[in-house]
């Protein structure tokens, strides 16, 4: 596993993040595609992770090797699953136990952790769950006694995490996620990425629409990812709800339950997947902006921003990112757009407003820390580099420059597959409070 997270990561950036800059050609180095991820991004995102270029077929080729080596990817996303699927079993299980004992605790409930559920659907977990170690968090009863349904009462359980509501929630989980672990459970990186119907030289965005936000990404073989999401249904015995606008279909999710204010939506669009959330009431308009149907006024491949940073920086063009404090400042001191006033109408919000004393000093905090940014600096067979940047007022950087102090041990980290660093001369910061 030590080996494995390491290359997980390497591959897992490196394989997902990609872009383009000069809009019009139609490819090469530097070119920027009409239908790129980055012609839909607002040239004012407050954020972005994107790139200028896909990354070099050879580096890739080397680093996915290197992580099938160490294993299947798909057995690590399988195990993770494992842990889901003991939390949700559990769950279920002490539902019932707490009902029928009045909180007492009957045989069931003396079972250990990762004994089997009562009811088939929790089955799903059973032969997964005493797998599981480190189990990803996931909302678990806070005992089943305090809960209403602990009563026996057939009407206390109308509430809470022990409500029918509740278990069929947790039952269909239980299904889709088993569902999902046969889909991954042995499987290479290449086969991961057939499933989705990517491959490492694709471009994607993750940037915002305003606040919002919203993942773009190329897909090689679009059916792929259509024929994964068939078997996952079929496999679950549900189908995810659907709908469409300006022509484009769309799946939804989360959606259906009584109380869902908002909903994850996913499309394919041409080429690429693009996934973000919408207001579960969202109209045709706010969805349109959302999907991409109706593009920006002016892009980041039109402004040529993400290239700038990269040239200033000296981050290359592989993949990069930032996040602008002052256009996040900008955000929220202007009257709600449409599609904000969408989304906090689905919350029962109202967009706070901003006097001018305190947008003053949201001005003085953006320019004292106008920007965040990170990019590769390195990208090949025998090293990778990457580097993070936050920018300060030039007094503050002066400042803090007084903090420096050599970073011990980096020479004997030379031959190391990931390193860290942090070093800092503490004696200096009380003349700096």
């Amino acid at each position: 596993m030590r080996k494995l997270l390491p290359c997980l990561l390497a591959v897992g950036i490196v394989s997902v993040i990609a872009g383009c800059n000069k809009q019009g050609a139609s490819s090469g180095p530097g070119v920027v595609a009409a239908d790129d991820p980055l012609t839909y991004v607002p040239a004012d995102t407050p954020y972005v992770i994107a790139n200028i270029d896909p990354q070099p077929t050879d580096v890739s080729s080397y680093w996915i090797d290197k992580l099938d080596k160490a294993g299947k990817v798909g057995d690590v996303y399988a195990h993770q699953i494992d842990g889901a699927l003991k939390l949700l079993g559990d769950a279920n299980t002490n539902c019932p136990q707490a009902a029928a004992s009045g909180g007492g605790g009957g045989s069931a409930m003396q079972d250990p952790p990762n004994g089997s559920a009562s009811d088939a659907s929790s089955g799903a977990a059973g032969d997964t769950a005493s797998q599981a170690g480190d189990a990803p968090e996931a909302t678990a009863p806070s005992g089943a006694s305090d809960q209403p349904a602990a009563t026996g009462d057939a009407g206390a359980s109308d509430s809470g995490s022990c409500s029918a509501a509740s278990v069929a929630e947790r039952d269909k989980a239980i299904k889709l996620l088993g569902a999902m672990k046969a889909e991954v459970a042995g499987k290479d990186v290449k086969g991961l990425m057939d499933l989705i119907g990517i491959s490492p030289q694709t471009h994607a965005a993750l940037f915002g629409i305003g606040l919002m936000p919203v993942l773009r990404v190329e897909l090689v073989k679009p059916d792929n990812l259509r024929a994964t999401i068939g078997r996952l249904e079929t496999k679950s015995g549900s189908k995810l709800a659907t709908g469409k606008v300006g022509g484009l279909d769309y799946w939804k999710v989360g959606g259906d339950q009584a109380d869902a204010k908002l909903e994850g939506v996913l499309a394919i669009s041409g080429k690429q997947l693009v996934a973000t959330i919408a207001p579960v009431k969202a109209s045709d308009a706010d969805l349109k902006t959302l999907f991409g149907l109706d593009k920006p006024k002016k892009s980041l491949a039109e402004s040529g921003d993400l290239a700038a940073l990269d040239k200033k920086m000296n981050y290359l063009s592989f993949g990069s990112g930032y996040f602008d404090s002052s256009r996040l400042v900008a955000v929220l001191k202007a009257p709600p757009t449409p599609l904000e006033t969408s989304f906090l109408d689905a919350l029962g919000e109202k967009k706070p407003q901003i006097d001018p004393v305190c947008a003053g000093e949201y001005d003085e905090l953006a320019a004292a820390w106008p920007r965040a940014s990170f990019g590769y600096t390195d990208l090949s067979t025998q090293h990778m580099g990457l580097r993070a940047v936050l920018e300060t007022r030039a007094d503050i950087a002066k400042d803090l420059m007084t903090l420096r102090s050599p970073m011990l041990g980096m020479a004997s980290a030379q031959n190391a597959l990931v390193d860290f660093g942090f070093s800092a001369d503490l004696t200096k910061l009380p003349g700096l409070a």
